[in-house]
């Protein structure tokens, strides 16, 4: 399946690292030997573009709202929180599913896991590690690894490792959705690393359904929050209240509540 250590490879490997889905490096990664097989690159590149336009309607009809009025703002962000899960759906077939394997297909590359059964989970424990396996493989080899291994020397277990692995890919999510949006608003610092770390650290409920149940309503209004929050503070910049925009507006200073003041 490849070296476990990288090594000084050759461009080839390199550009093919690049663009094959995944997110450590290696000399060799496992391939399939048969030809590409286009009948599942449309199949996946037809889920996407399908997934992808679900998603657009959902924010247009049901995130974003009209204007910024007490009423429509409050009727938009119980409908985000309801509909969080479908949202979670989405982006799980669209961005964790459809591309990769799109991607894995034209790159014949093997390995496929790209998430498993996180439905299942009934722990946030056992969600992290499900959801997005490819970032986890990343953030446990480089990030978490690490810290456990300079912790180990003061006494500490694996509990407190895991718990700064969580705030630094909140950390690193966040920096992310600041560089792709343009302005800096913590909602990810703030419901993953914060909440969510205080509830990884929570033991499951009685009952696995239980668990289960808490798990996935709780992130489906996770998910419906941010996608509300983010994409309210966008379009209050960009569409209700478009002004010159200075320096100081990308860090921690939001246009929605300036805005939401002066209208209500």
């Amino acid at each position: 399946a490849g070296q476990m250590e990288p090594q000084v490879g050759s461009l080839a490997n390199y550009l093919y690292f690049l663009f094959a889905p995944t997110l450590l490096y290696r000399d060799r990664y496992p391939r399939n030997k048969g030809p590409i097989q286009w009948k599942n690159v449309i199949t996946y590149l037809s889920q996407f573009i399908v997934a992808l336009l679900v998603f657009v309607v959902i924010y247009q009809d049901m995130v974003i709202p009209p204007s910024l009025r007490r009423t429509d703002v409050l009727t938009s962000l119980v409908f985000s929180c309801v509909v969080g899960f479908i949202i979670l759906m989405v982006v799980n077939i669209m961005i964790f599913h459809s591309w990769p394997n799109l991607h894995a297909e034209l790159l014949r590359f093997a390995d496929c896991q790209f998430h498993t059964d996180w439905w299942t989970a009934t722990s946030y424990a056992d969600f992290y590690r499900k959801w997005n396996t490819s970032v986890h493989d990343w953030i446990h080899a480089y990030v978490y690894t690490d810290i456990k291994n300079v912790l180990r020397a003061y006494g500490f277990g694996s509990a407190v490792p895991a718990l700064l692995t969580i705030i630094a890919s909140a950390v690193m999510h966040e920096y992310m959705m600041a560089i792709g949006l343009g302005f800096c608003l913590p909602m990810v610092s703030v419901l993953f690393g914060g909440a969510g770390a205080v509830v990884y650290m929570v033991g499951p409920c009685v009952t696995k359904r239980a668990s289960n149940i808490f798990i996935l309503s709780s992130v489906g209004v996770g998910f419906g929050l941010l996608a509300f929050c983010y994409m309210l503070e966008f379009a209050s910049r960009h569409y209700f209240c478009p002004r010159e925009h200075q320096f100081s507006d990308f860090f921690f200073s939001s246009r929605f509540l300036q805005c939401y003041r002066e209208l209500n």
